[in-house]
């Protein structure tokens, strides 16, 4: 009698538990680098740093720092703050792509050396310097993270 009544009270509760596992709405401070996308106002989607929002306007320097630039919430149609980059998982990306490319490439350049061992060796120097050179470009070429921001919450 009672497992029934667990198993219905697990079913109906697992969506809110669920729900509560999503993550929250990204936080947004001065200082924060954001990426701003309002087509009537910008050209392009714009990547600043965000210095406040007040009344109904959100005030963003550019890149630089030198040009400020005031958007009417209205305008705004996607708010996103940067959550940094990934650099140690990039990194073994990196590696890892440069494990298997570096002996790859080292193998054909070594074909019709000298000695028989030619492409081995070239195979082995490939792994060597590729997949340390991979882990490097990875790290340096992670792409940032971003994520939205409930504009509601900035009022």
């Amino acid at each position: 009698m009672h497992r029934p009544v667990l198993i219905l009270a697990g079913i109906l509760l697992a969506p809110s538990v669920a729900f509560a596992q999503r993550s929250s709405p990204a936080y947004v401070g001065a200082g924060s680098t954001v990426r701003v996308t309002a087509p009537s106002v910008l050209p392009e989607r714009m990547t600043g740093t965000f210095i406040s929002a007040f009344g109904d306007t959100i005030r963003v320097a550019g890149r630089g720092g030198n040009l400020h630039f005031a958007l009417p919430f209205p305008a705004v149609q996607r708010l996103e703050v940067s959550s940094g980059r990934e650099r140690m998982k990039w990194m073994w990306i990196g590696a890892g792509a440069g494990a298997i490319i570096g002996p790859v490439v080292g193998g054909i350049m070594a074909k019709g050396g000298n000695t028989q061992d030619a492409e081995a060796w070239g195979r082995l120097g490939g792994l060597v310097i590729g997949a340390p050179i991979g882990a490097i470009a990875g790290a340096v070429l992670a792409p940032e993270r971003w994520r939205d921001v409930m504009l509601s919450s900035l009022r």
